[in-house]
């Protein structure tokens, strides 16, 4: 054997022909995770979209306070 056990096989990177062709599979994928539950796929945008606006206003806030002290 040339590899020890503990270590493991290295796999060949995929091409990026390969990369951007798999993203064909993307929107079947999201049409069965949307049928099979569209409250949650709703709610998981939702979050994240929160989740993005927190740190623009905190930036606002931030901002604000800075230029009434200043």
């Amino acid at each position: 054997m040339d590899t020890p056990m503990n270590e493991a096989p290295r796999l060949a990177k995929p091409s990026w022909h390969e990369r951007v062709s798999s993203l064909k599979n993307v929107p079947p994928i999201f049409r069965m995770v949307w049928d099979a539950a569209p409250g949650v796929v709703a709610s998981s945008v939702l979050f994240r979209l929160m989740a993005a606006v927190i740190p623009i206003t905190m930036l606002g806030v931030t901002r604000k306070i800075i230029d009434s002290i200043y």
